[in-house]
């Protein structure tokens, strides 16, 4: 309970706590069992915290935006500003019906000072 919608869950390097991101925070959590801890406070709602962004993403192969020290003490993470990085409507495919579907999506159209 309390971890739902986590995006990314890795354990740590002893496999004693649980790392994800929920809501655009960092979360950890002692396992089994463990009191779910907020490690981060997003600056806003364009910034996220533990996730790749879009360019990091597709363009260099980087899907993950926080890093686990090898004792499993600590955590590197990524702080993600993208409100500068235009919405744009991107189709997806729902994997049921087989229809399009648009969603808002931060990701560069071109390359502009923030994106590049």
């Amino acid at each position: 309970p309390g971890s739902e919608g986590a995006l990314d869950p890795r354990f740590s390097p002893d496999g004693r706590a649980l790392a994800y991101v929920k809501r655009g925070d960092l979360y950890v959590r002692a396992v089994p069992g463990g009191t779910e801890r907020r490690l981060t406070r997003a600056r806003g709602r364009d910034v996220t915290n533990g996730l790749a962004e879009f360019v990091a993403q597709e363009e260099m192969d980087r899907d993950e935006g926080y890093w686990w020290s090898p004792d499993g003490r600590r955590i590197a993470y990524a702080e993600v500003d993208e409100s500068a990085v235009e919405r744009r409507m991107l189709s997806t495919r729902r994997a049921r019906r087989g229809r399009a579907r648009r969603a808002p999506t931060r990701a560069p159209a071109r390359p502009t000072p923030r994106s590049a």
